[in-house]
């Protein structure tokens, strides 16, 4: 940190010192031009060497602006304004080009993307008309980031893949080699947030393998801090910590703010992942610190939801507050552009208004000079022929009454069409402030939503418990939407690991509220109730949920369907009872279905018992439990196990039939048949898919 402080000092020094120099050459300028002149031809030589001058000034201008735009990128910017203003004076293309770049990615950093987009246009613009192949890689890549980080991936890939065929047809120099790295991280970075671990995986490592090759330190941390995100999604800890502290070391020689924050970001989350939540806070709020400090908004938004995940984790009410900052951020985002746009439209009417003016200004100037000359014939002719003058008088009066006449058709005229433009504009400002408030209330629906399902994902089990207590075992959970009323539950007492598969009325959010009330039924039959039996279980769970939704004025009939088991591995006794589900057990080749009672977990006329079902189960034995999502669900294929018509459901009877067909592979690989089935079933043919109609579960587990 403090080699960072003295790299600071040094930018703030560098960049007063060369806005000193340009300011005293700029001085001396005009004299030495002077004297040069008054010797004739050689003033031209003398102006070549000049310009060269000039030009290799612009261009050392633009190496410190482009070392101090992640250092300090106000003094960078300053900078790179004096390079364009110079190369512009100059008529240096080039330098003008680079500044243009230098200063997109300044704006590009305070997420100013309006901004940053339009420098970079320019730049790509002229690098175009001067053929510099090389440089116009670099604006195609920078182009493709930003709108990466807009999330507008078809137009990101696009500048992508052109600034890779660009510079893999130049020589493979350590500057080409430096911006293919460049490239190959970016397209790694688009392939990761697609979720196409394998590829991003592949970019990555070629970008780490060019950028080590030529020594290149801040791309390596960029690549290595990318790479320590890919491990983190795939819950490899140790080597994404690894990778986020090689990244760490690197920006920190480099004096990289902004590198810094993030990996210290990257760091704070994979510790978050882990279980340390004190160590997460410690990494998050020094990169808040960091970010701030260089004011990277998109960066600063970033760590402000992390901060409010970690709290909500912990239970603090900091969560909430850090959720506020982020929203604010994110929504100041919005308005800063809405009004940068209410600016310019503005602004592009008052100067169409100007020019109307204007227009009108120099009509009744010509009409003027016209008169003038006009009168003074009349009175010449007047003198030179007195007997014609009467008919002179006559001929202009009718001509300007004519003009008259027209004149003010034409402003009728004008004033209709200015009246129904100003109209329009106002028409449309209206329906455009009426798109804001429609996409600003879908965002908070959808943004609601996306925290209903972090709720619910929350009250679910995580895999890693589940797998702990059935290690031979896989669960299959695919939602129709954000959330789901489908939910599996798990619940341990002593030696019994109780685990179930319910599907509550509905799906979606209603679906979603119905589940979590289910969820907390059964969990006070555990662990209030010290329940055991899955008969009983359910049950009380039935008078549970009847009781709480008995507070409505209306009857509720909502409730779910189940199907809850209660297993002792160290005997092998299995404890059974199903609401409307079955359980499946497959045993030597054979399938056995128990049938759940023909009732649901809620409100009935008649209430009756739940049937308790004891099973001794043997070694090698595999059973099920499902929700109806998967056997509802529409499709077809026309060959294979999966024999049927396109649009029918998968139906029960097939879809035991699969479970009987599966039942000897390994659990991992048959919860991954059972998804690629349904997902084929879906999309019979390349033009044909089917929505998902239901949300499907799917819990399989080996004695």
């Amino acid at each position: 940190m403090k080699n960072l402080l003295h790299s600071q000092i040094a930018g703030v020094i560098l960049c007063a010192g060369v806005i000193f120099t340009l300011v005293w050459g700029c001085n001396d300028a005009p004299q030495n031009n002077q004297n040069q002149s008054e010797q004739g031809l050689p003033l031209l030589k003398v102006d070549s060497v000049s310009l060269l001058k000039e030009q290799k000034d612009v261009d050392s201008i633009g190496d410190i602006a482009w070392d101090l735009s992640t250092k300090n990128p106000d003094s960078a910017l300053v900078l790179a304004k004096i390079m364009l203003q110079k190369s512009e004076s100059a008529g240096y293309q080039k330098g003008m080009a680079r500044a243009y770049n230098i200063i997109g990615g300044i704006y590009f950093d305070r997420a100013d993307y309006e901004k940053a987009l339009k420098n970079y246009l320019m730049a790509l613009e002229i690098y175009e008309e001067e053929g510099d192949a090389a440089r116009l890689a670099a604006v195609q890549n920078n182009l493709g980031y930003l709108y990466y980080r807009q999330s507008n991936f078809a137009m990101s890939l696009e500048f992508y893949w052109k600034a890779k065929k660009t510079i893999e047809g130049l020589p493979r120099t350590d500057e080409n080699k430096r911006r293919l790295a460049g490239i190959q991280n970016n397209l790694g970075m688009i392939f990761d947030d697609s979720n196409d671990d394998e590829k991003a995986f592949s970019h990555y490592f070629e970008a780490l393998k060019l950028a080590e090759e030529i020594g290149n330190k801040q791309q390596t941390a960029g690549v290595s801090n990318n790479l320590g995100r890919l491990h983190s999604k795939n819950e490899s800890y140790s080597q994404a910590l690894e990778y986020h502290k090689k990244s760490f070391g690197l920006y920190e020689e480099l004096g990289d703010k902004s590198g810094m924050a993030i990996c210290l970001e990257n760091i704070g989350k994979v510790r978050a992942k882990k279980g340390d939540y004190e160590s997460a806070l410690k990494n998050l709020n020094l990169a808040l610190k960091l970010a701030s400090e260089i004011g990277s908004k998109h960066v600063i938004k970033d760590i402000y939801k992390d901060l409010s995940d970690v709290h909500q984790e912990l239970g603090s009410n900091l969560a909430c507050d850090y959720f506020r900052l982020y929203s604010e951020m994110r929504d100041s985002t919005l308005n800063e552009e809405n009004q940068r746009q209410m600016a310019l439209m503005q602004v592009q009417f008052d100067t169409e208004k100007k020019e109307k003016e204007n227009e009108i200004l120099r009509k009744d100037k010509s009409l003027q000079t016209e008169k003038i000359e006009r009168q003074k014939a009349e009175i010449a002719k007047r003198e030179a022929e007195n007997n014609r003058q009467r008919l002179i008088i006559y001929a202009t009066v009718a001509g300007v009454a004519l003009f008259l006449t027209l004149a003010l058709i034409v402003f009728r005229s004008y004033k209709k069409e200015r009246k129904a433009k100003l109209l329009m504009t106002k028409q449309k400002q209206e329906i455009e402030i009426q798109k804001g408030e429609i996409e600003s209330q879908k965002k908070e629906i959808t943004d609601s939503i996306k925290y209903a399902k972090r709720i619910q994902d929350a009250i679910l089990p995580r895999l890693s418990f589940f797998k702990k207590r059935l290690p031979n075992s896989f669960v299959l959970f695919k939602r129709k939407d954000v959330v789901s009323g489908d939910f599996y539950w798990m619940e341990v007492k002593g030696d019994i690991t109780f685990f179930a598969a319910a599907d509550c009325t509905g799906h979606g959010v209603p679906g979603a509220m119905v589940s979590m009330v289910c969820s907390d039924a059964l969990n006070q039959c555990i662990k209030e109730f010290g329940l055991i039996s899955p008969g009983e279980i359910l049950d009380k769970a039935t008078q549970l949920v009847t009781e709480a939704f008995e507070k409505s004025k209306e009857t509720i009939q909502d409730g779910m369907d189940i199907s809850l088991c209660a297993i002792n591995l160290e005997t092998n006794e299995l404890g059974w009872a199903g609401a409307n589900n079955s359980l499946c057990l497959v045993r030597q080749g054979k399938l056995i279905e128990y049938k759940g009672d023909r009732q649901h977990v809620g409100w009935h006329d008649v209430t009756k018992l739940f049937k308790n079902h004891q099973i001794q189960l043997e070694s090698g034995d595999t059973f099920y439990i499902f929700s109806d999502g998967y056997a509802s669900q529409l499709g077809g294929v026309e060959d294979g196990i999966l024999e049927g018509m396109e649009g029918k459901k998968f139906m029960s009877r097939k879809f035991k039939n699969l479970l009987l067909a599966i039942a000897d592979r390994d659990m991992e690989n048959q919860g991954d048949f059972l998804d690629q089935t349904i997902e084929e079933w879906m999309k019979p043919k390349q033009n044909l898919v089917y929505e998902q109609t239901d949300d499907i579960l799917v819990i399989g587990v080996r004695v």
